[in-house]
């Protein structure tokens, strides 16, 4: 693990404060003194973080009993004949019904394509893969159990080392379209919980469970990833997107340079968000205009602003302040927080395009977002009265890391 600051974290177990142990580390992707806090709230009996750490386990411990299932498992390899390649079709593509054979498939916006989402694909599998990672991880954080950590390594092996079995470390035929394209750089969202490989990874370190082989191997993996995104055409395409696809390729490429150890790298990287991102993305008003022209509008708002919070704190670890940076119109990352908050609270009328319930939408989406932004700011942006009557729309592991 290649560690920024050396940090004193109490993990108490779930029966008593006598159980305490000391892990010292400091996390790439989660704020340890956020766990620290939560630990407290915990061990004061407070119900809605017991209560999330409940569930959380519960869903670990069904990892624990979950099989891999990595990408070559898929019925049939996808354009390059090899079923170590990640493949996916882009999620808003639909058969034509005015051809014959259906292709090339056409676009709709905004509504989701079950047939993208089968086991004839990766992404279903993926996600399943990196969400049972998150379990694990948290799990491990809170109670120090090492069968958490020992199941991370049985999948990460699976996926990223068995020769068999592993993906190949490139993305280059996500988000496909039949008929047109083998592969987009949309497509390098759906790998975003790299970040809970990461993750595991330190924690594995940490705790002396993984063998320093196995870390190294990891470590080329993750290393060949990183290269991939910063020098492959669909890599730098996506570097290049002005909306929150743009923003989450960020996520992944300065996490994953600060977890490789290029910290300077890193630095100058999070320099760059300020104007390639966050002046460019976000207007004076705090409105994000590319999101806002997308068929669901509240979902596409949330999602960047989530994306920018976890930037902000990324950069924060390697000096750089995302959290107070104003671009030359004003334009910052609390602005895009306090836009959506009269909208929330019902103050204003959202009038852009949401397919759905737009109730619905700002409940599951903005609510949790908001919540990371009273934790990254630490400030009441929005009143905790309201996050807090909605707090069954924030996920635990939300709850269990801000």
């Amino acid at each position: 693990m290649k560690n920024i600051i050396a940090t004193t974290l109490m993990v108490f177990s779930m029966s008593s404060v006598a159980d305490q142990i000391d892990l010292n580390s400091q996390l790439t992707y989660i704020n340890i003194d956020k766990i620290v806090e939560n630990r407290e709230k915990i061990d004061n009996q407070h119900a809605l973080y017991t209560t999330a750490l409940k569930n959380k386990i519960e869903l670990a411990e069904k990892a624990l009993e979950s099989e891999a299932n990595p990408v070559t498992n898929k019925p049939r390899p996808g354009p390059s004949g090899s079923l170590n390649d990640y493949v996916s079709i882009g999620p808003y593509w639909w058969p034509d019904d005015t051809k014959a054979d259906g292709l090339p498939w056409i676009r709709k916006d905004g509504q989701v394509n079950p047939l993208t989402r089968g086991d004839n694909t990766d992404q279903k599998r993926t996600k399943s893969f990196l969400t049972d990672l998150e379990h694990l991880n948290i799990a491990y954080l809170y109670t120090n159990d090492a069968k958490y950590m020992e199941k991370a390594l049985e999948l990460i092996d699976i996926w990223l080392v068995s020769p068999k079995t592993k993906m190949n470390p490139n993305l280059n035929y996500a988000q496909g379209v039949p008929g047109d394209s083998d592969g987009r750089p949309f497509g390098i969202i759906e790998f975003v919980q790299v970040s809970n490989i990461v993750t595991s990874m330190e924690l594995l370190e940490e705790s002396g469970i993984a063998s320093p082989s196995f870390l190294e191997e990891v470590e080329l993996w993750l290393t060949e990833y990183l290269a991939w995104l910063q020098t492959s055409e669909l890599g730098q395409q996506e570097s290049t997107r002005l909306n929150n696809h743009g923003t989450w390729y960020d996520v992944q490429v300065l996490g994953l340079m600060m977890y490789l150890g290029q910290l300077d790298q890193a630095k100058s990287y999070a320099e760059q968000v300020k104007f390639a991102r966050i002046s460019s993305q976000i207007a004076f008003d705090g409105s994000q205009p590319h999101e806002l022209g997308r068929t669901k509008s509240v979902n596409y708002s949330s999602m960047n602003l989530t994306a920018f919070l976890i930037v902000s704190e990324l950069a924060s670890k390697v000096g750089v302040d995302l959290v107070n940076y104003e671009g030359p119109q004003g334009q910052s990352i609390k602005k895009a927080a306090e836009y959506m908050i009269p909208y929330v609270e019902g103050q204003k009328e959202w009038t852009y395009k949401q397919l759905g319930d737009l109730t619905k939408a700002f409940n599951q989406k903005t609510i949790p977002a908001l919540f990371i932004a009273n934790s990254v700011f630490d400030e009441e942006l929005i009143a905790n009265e309201i996050i807090n009557s909605r707090i069954d729309y924030v996920d635990e592991g939300t709850l269990l890391m801000y």
